[in-house]
């Protein structure tokens, strides 16, 4: 069987503009149904979608930051009835639809795993270029496949990290292009790091989810900051072995407290340069 990932269907509100790799000038699509190579964005009502692939294929070893996608676009009428889907009235009607999809991929292939795509709202068809720009420099994909996908946001003097670990058994990761060094889990996860610079000195938030909720044994999120001397109840920091004028601050949040009642709950570190609080 062949699987298709459907990025929005809604109704024709604006004219779609559409970016290539090979055409990066913004090209505005006549109505229709079209199959596009190696697409960057898609540009419908205010919102960018921007598709990027991994052009090394190495995923794991080499962060998704460029490259382009193929994607399928419907932008024309389409009739429907509401009784398809529901006891509504079986009249048929027409409606202008917009349609953006990832067309069919063989299950199992390894193209299921080399490419993502972000969600831009509040953008002009103007502003699109600029900010496709910016977010290609800004979002990198660190890893995506079965056990782990992680996204890595960096802006001027802040960061966002976000991780998702599916193994249940204990996982290690070693970001690139990331502030963080090391994220460890011994249980599945949803792990957040958010880091920020600010004039009184640094602080960086850890958000930790355990979804699945096993509560027996210990079972302990330990995340790597590198260039942050936090320390605290659940935070302490070493010199770097390469850098001794660097710091690693190493934090460690338990889930273990969770039961059936608070399955999902967010377990968060907030740590600044001096002091940690766990909430």
């Amino acid at each position: 069987y062949s699987i298709a990932t459907s990025l929005d269907q809604k109704k024709l509100l604006s004219g779609v503009t559409v970016a290539t790799t090979s055409h990066p000038d913004p090209v505005k699509l006549g109505p229709g149904e079209h199959d596009i190579e190696n697409v960057t964005w898609v540009h419908h009502a205010e919102v960018m979608y921007m598709t990027q692939a991994n052009g090394q294929g190495i995923l794991g070893q080499d962060p998704i930051t460029s490259g382009g996608v193929r994607v399928g676009i419907f932008n024309q009428e389409r009739t429907g009835r509401w009784s398809d889907i529901t006891q509504g009235s079986n009249k048929t009607f027409p409606v202008d639809m917009f349609g953006l999809f990832l067309p069919n991929l063989p299950a199992g292939s390894r193209d299921d795993f080399r490419y993502m795509y972000t969600i831009v709202p509040r953008t002009t068809a103007t502003d699109a270029p600029a900010k496709a720009q910016a977010v290609t420099a800004a979002v990198s994909g660190l890893m995506n496949t079965r056990n782990l996908q992680s996204v890595c946001i960096q802006q001027l003097d802040r960061g966002v990290l976000q991780a998702v670990f599916w193994n249940t058994t204990s996982s290690e990761f070693t970001p690139k292009s990331s502030f963080c060094r090391q994220i460890s889990c011994s249980v599945p996860a949803l792990v957040m790091v958010q880091e920020e610079t600010i004039f009184t000195g640094a602080y960086a938030l850890f958000s930790v989810s355990n979804p699945l909720g096993m509560s027996t044994g210990q079972q302990l999120v330990t995340i790597q900051v590198l260039g942050q001397a936090l320390t605290g109840k659940n935070c302490r920091h070493t010199a770097d072995d390469t850098d001794p004028t660097n710091f690693v601050s190493t934090v460690t949040v338990d889930t273990s407290s969770d039961t059936v009642n608070t399955v999902g709950q967010t377990h968060t570190v907030v740590c600044h340069a001096g002091d940690a609080e766990e909430h």
